[in-house]
C-alpha cells in the first residue's frame, strides 16, 4: 500500500525512531541485541520489497 505523504510530515521521524530505538535499547543488556532490534525496526518501516529477520 503507498501512501502519497508530505515531506513536512515526515520531518523528523527519524530523530523520533532513534529516540524510540534507545529508549527500547534500554532493555537490552548487550549492545548486539540493541542494534539487532533497531536494523530490525528500520527495515519494518521501510519500502523494501522483501522483509525478513534473519541477520
Amino acid at each position: 500500500m503507498l501512501v502519497d505523504v508530505a515531506p513536512e510530515h515526515v520531518e523528523g521521524w527519524a530523530e523520533e525512531l532513534a529516540s524510540l530505538t534507545a529508549w527500547f535499547g534500554r532493555l537490552f543488556t548487550r549492545p548486539e541485541p540493541r542494534e539487532v532490534f533497531a536494523d530490525l525496526i528500520e527495515g519494518l518501516l521501510s519500502d523494501l520489497g522483501r522483509r525478513a529477520a534473519d541477520p
